[in-house]
């Protein structure tokens, strides 16, 4: 009597399949919005690592971003004077961490029957100041929004995040001739309470793109005194 046996490849290719199919039956269970209200995420230089925790109402999180998310500058290296945007990402597997979802304890990284899947997004810009008279690292501070999406195979468990408050960017001094240029050597996002009064003028909408669903953005009007 012969023994029919699954070749490896085809279990695989099932098992991704039902994966799959299982992560958007998630996505589309309708998510509770859950504002962020404490804790500290930094990101290490452009396009690096970063560590931090933050929590809101009934959750909370505690993890590292893998190389490769970070801040994604639209300059790299800055001239002073540049619009330096703070947009930083990361998502599923690249986010791993633990945490507490209604005081039941998750896991976090891609996303299985196993673990929750969590997608951020922070967004802020500053103004590349001019040459500092010395080398020293100069720090700056603006204002930033906060996006995320939690997506769990547990009902109940798929959160909408929004936060704010105050980003901190240390900029390190590049000079090579007479070419002076900043770069990006560290940013330390500061949740607050209630997002900071600046904070809303720099919300351009997450634009988070996960294999559950995009986080939907908020975004807000620039409003300046007319004279």
């Amino acid at each position: 009597m012969s023994t029919f046996r699954i070749p490896l490849c085809v279990a695989f290719a099932v098992f991704v399949a039902l994966v799959t199919h299982a992560t958007f039956l998630a996505a589309t269970v309708e998510a509770r919005t859950i504002q962020i209200t404490s804790g500290v995420f930094s990101a290490f230089g452009s396009f690096g690592g970063a560590s931090g925790n933050f929590a809101g109402d009934g959750f909370s999180f505690s993890g590292v971003g893998l190389t490769g998310g970070g801040v994604n500058p639209n300059c790299f290296p800055c001239h002073p004077g540049d619009v330096l945007f703070l947009r930083t990402t990361y998502s599923g597997s690249d986010l791993p961490g633990s945490g507490v979802i209604d005081g039941v304890p998750r896991s976090f990284g891609m996303l299985l029957p196993f673990l929750a899947s969590l997608v951020v997004e922070f967004n802020g810009s500053l103004i590349v100041p001019p040459p500092p008279p010395s080398s020293a690292d100069v720090g700056l501070d603006a204002p930033f929004t906060f996006t995320g999406l939690v997506s769990s195979l547990t009902p109940g468990e798929n959160l909408d995040l929004v936060g704010g408050g105050n980003a901190h960017v240390v900029l390190t001094p590049i000079t090579t001739g007479a070419l002076f240029m900043w770069n990006v050597r560290q940013t330390d996002f500061t949740f607050s309470p209630v997002p900071e009064p600046g904070t809303l003028a720099f919300v351009t909408g997450g634009v988070l793109v996960g294999i559950a669903r995009a986080v939907r953005g908020r975004r807000a009007d620039w409003k300046s005194d007319s004279r």
